[in-house]
């Protein structure tokens, strides 16, 4: 009897617990990036606007290397239960672009997503060092059709490193890349180009 008992209570609690996460939702408002000279307001809403157990929202790298925190506690995540706009300021820049994602979860559910990235406003960003960086290889090096083109902030974040990707074919020889170049990330003027070998 008191196994039996055991058993329907239990099965009571997964299936509330399963209806808890199966209504709950959360959006985060749209955003793509996060500055280390200001702090930025989202909202993060939450459909029903009470709930009995913690939503934890998060923020962590996803690569490379980048932080981001949530004011005025500092900490990398926070608990909510209903709607509320949440501040967070970068601490570490990105060094590659949408490498940090604020995550929502409830329990081991996650609910919702936005990936983004740290930026310094004093600075140019991913696109606009990519951008010049074509222009500076304009006439000089023709990159492959279709090769990735990285684009790395350096440690210190006092320059951008854009590098044209040569794609890899086995039995033919050649570099890692057509060409690498530096663009100073406060100036946007090009430091450097090394052409592949």
């Amino acid at each position: 009897m008191k196994k039996m008992l055991f058993g329907i209570i239990f099965s009571m609690v997964v299936m509330s617990m399963k209806t808890v996460c199966g209504q709950t939702s959360v959006t985060i408002e749209a955003f793509t990036v996060v500055s280390t000279n200001a702090s930025t307001n989202i909202i993060v809403t939450i459909t029903p606007s009470n709930v009995t157990e913690d939503v934890v929202v998060g923020l962590r790298c996803l690569q490379g290397s980048g932080e981001a925190v949530f004011l005025p506690s500092g900490n990398t995540a926070t608990n909510i239960r209903q709607s509320t706009t949440l501040t967070v300021k970068g601490k570490t820049l990105s060094n590659v672009a949408s490498n940090m994602i604020m995550e929502a979860k409830l329990g081991t559910n996650i609910l919702a997503t936005k990936v983004f990235t740290v930026i310094d406003t004093d600075k140019i960003g991913f696109a606009q060092a990519r951008s010049l960086a074509e222009q500076a290889i304009t006439g000089i090096v023709q990159p492959e059709a279709g090769s990735p083109i990285t684009v790395e902030l350096t440690t210190g974040g006092a320059e951008y490193v854009v590098t044209f990707e040569n794609i890899y074919e086995e039995g033919v020889l050649k570099g890692d890349f057509s060409a690498q170049v530096r663009i100073g990330a406060s100036s946007g003027n090009v430091l450097g180009m090394e052409r592949g070998p």
